[in-house]
């Protein structure tokens, strides 16, 4: 790929293509330097790091002729490594795209994931590349979708039903066993004949987007399966939704057809990075 680099625009926030390729925005108050790194199609090698050109008051951005949608990425942020004032910065971290739309793989925790060993006092910077072990960001433009025809269901006439993609689509027998734990299981004939039959009107969607187990649950063998630690909260967990966004929308319309209103529950108050300790 040819790599022409211009200042772009701070905004929008993420990676956004278009025609000529996509302009990069990140966020960042403190940061000295904020590197893009595209990957190979497998997610595995890194095959260059682009330094944003531009600063625009606290947003880096810059303009990459030549990507195109489908490009695997991620960012490297550099700045005062100072754990005492807040500062964390360390740039052999591979960092997930806040606003990005998908994710090449499922979250797996990994010690080179951590700034710094869990709980050293005083911090002991760690240099460890977390590239090899991170999920990478896919590339992924908005989509031009028709309006969506959401059914109209009176406050007084509600009755939500609260469900796990993951635990109610395992268990129902008559989901298809390839769609079982995902959201085309959600949205198979089953599933919906089955929230008709209970007589709900709305169906809440458990947290959806990706997510990562907190450090402790490994060495006793255990796993979260709630997907309350939010990594990127706009993009689908891989796990539940391997066809991605178009899997999701195909479900949700099929509920929708049949007279459900879909809510999604999004978990703001805790995310993936746990305490101070965190990855």
């Amino acid at each position: 790929m040819t790599i022409h680099l211009t200042p772009g625009s701070p905004e929008p926030f993420g990676v956004t293509p278009d025609p000529r390729g996509a302009n990069v925005a990140v966020f960042s108050a403190h940061a000295t330097a904020i590197e893009l790194c595209l990957f190979d199609a497998a997610g595995e090698t890194e095959t260059a790091r682009i330094q944003l050109p531009e600063r625009t008051g606290d947003v880096f951005h810059g303009h990459v002729g030549g990507l195109r949608p489908g490009a695997r990425y991620g960012f490297r942020a550099h700045g005062p490594f100072e754990p005492e004032s807040g500062h964390r910065f360390n740039a052999h971290k591979l960092l997930v795209d806040p606003h990005a739309l998908a994710l090449d793989r499922a979250f797996v925790l990994h010690p080179s994931m951590f700034g710094y060993p869990p709980g050293a006092t005083p911090a002991v910077f760690d240099a460890s590349d977390s590239a090899p072990f991170m999920p990478k960001c896919i590339v992924t433009g908005p989509d031009v979708l028709p309006a969506p025809r959401r059914p109209q269901v009176a406050w007084d006439k509600t009755s939500v039903y609260e469900v796990h993609v993951r635990g109610f689509t395992r268990e129902h027998p008559d989901v298809p066993e390839a769609w079982r734990g995902s959201f085309a299981g959600l949205g198979s004939p089953a599933a919906i004949a089955h929230f008709i039959r209970l007589g709900i009107t709305t169906l809440e969607i458990m947290p959806a987007c990706a997510w990562i187990d907190e450090r402790h649950l490994a060495p006793l063998g255990l796993g979260n399966v709630w997907g309350y630690n939010p990594v990127a909260l706009m993009a689908p967990d891989p796990r539940l939704a391997p066809g991605g966004w178009a899997e999701i929308r195909a479900a949700v319309a099929g509920l929708q057809a049949a007279g459900i209103e879909v809510l999604l529950d999004v978990v703001l108050n805790h995310s993936g990075e746990g305490d101070e300790f965190g990855p």
